[in-house]
């Protein structure tokens, strides 16, 4: 997996830190987050600035917030999926949550470009078949 494995591993490290600024580092200027329908709230962030807004999000909602890296895998052409578990205590009710989601990671010039989370294994993965069929994307 080399790079991509690389660059996610420093990236999970650094939200799981609660680092902003390491992760605004990582990513390309037009940098696109697009979260699983099924996630309640904002569902797409576009550039860093609109990211960064949207992490601090995560501080009026969440007592705590990780990802975990269960697997990762190359699929080729600078796509990466993650298949992540997430740990979380919601900071008003105090309830604990786990959930397993899948990143689709797009990488270009050594930095992510996009990402796009699926809660389904299977629409991630035809999700990147599409991506991979679209001339130039």
């Amino acid at each position: 997996m080399g790079e991509a494995q690389e660059i996610l591993d420093r990236g999970y490290d650094a939200f799981n830190r609660g680092d902003v600024e390491a992760l605004l580092e990582m990513m390309e200027p037009d940098f696109v987050w697009h979260e699983a329908e099924e996630v309640p709230g904002r569902k797409t962030a576009i550039g860093r600035n609109e990211f960064a807004d949207y992490l601090r999000g995560f501080e009026r909602l969440w007592e705590s917030f990780e990802f975990e890296l269960l697997e990762l895998d190359d699929l080729g052409d600078h796509t990466a999926l993650a298949k992540m578990r997430t740990h979380a205590r919601g900071r008003a009710s105090g309830e604990q949550m786990e959930l397993v989601i899948y990143h689709l990671w797009r990488f270009r010039n050594g930095r992510v470009a996009r990402m796009d989370a699926y809660l389904d294994e299977n629409e991630a993965r035809d999700a990147a078949l599409a991506q991979e069929a679209r001339p130039g994307a």
